[in-house]
């Protein structure tokens, strides 16, 4: 029986056979999930790339979900085109593949990942303000209160760096 699901790309990963691909994506009814897409280069190749929010129909395999085909339905165009936000946006989706779980729905984080990819894209804020901001709200989502955090912070020093800047 073929599924429905909608995620952003997490990772890609390279078969050995060079038009297939498995991608990690996370996704709201599964959590964290890996597709294997036959043929993936040869089509839609942008909805299974990095950052990409896709809409994925599946059927379920041993390992993996098999996918039949995925849609693109944002790209983030900008972060690809742009070095910095690039890399902020690698480290948000290296942050949250270790807090997210497989088959485990993930509803609340894909929306705020999405929003806070969403951010990178269209704005011109301060990156760093979106990193710290994103790090405490998916600490939040894996369990942690504001204390334990802050706690966190002053054992590693980053409390004590981010006052010495302002001075």
């Amino acid at each position: 029986m073929v599924k429905q699901t909608v995620g952003i790309v997490l990772k890609e990963i390279n078969t050995s056979n060079e038009n297939d691909k498995i991608v990690v994506a996370l996704t709201k009814e599964h959590g964290k999930k890996s597709f294997y897409f036959k043929n993936a280069k040869k089509k839609n190749y942008a909805a299974t790339s990095l950052f990409s929010l896709s809409e994925f129909n599946f059927t379920s395999g041993k390992n993996f979900f098999n996918a039949k085909e995925v849609s693109l339905i944002e790209s983030f165009y900008n972060i690809r085109s742009d070095v910095k936000k690039f890399a902020y946006a690698s480290y948000m989706i290296e942050f949250i593949s270790e807090f997210a779980l497989e088959d485990v729905a993930s509803d609340e984080i894909l929306k705020f990942l999405y929003y806070t990819l969403n951010l990178l894209n269209k704005s011109f804020l301060n990156l760093e303000l979106i990193k710290v901001v994103f790090e405490m709200k998916i600490l939040q989502y894996a369990g942690m209160s504001i204390r334990e955090i802050e706690a966190v912070q002053f054992a590693t020093g980053q409390e004590n760096m981010e006052t010495q800047k302002e001075k």
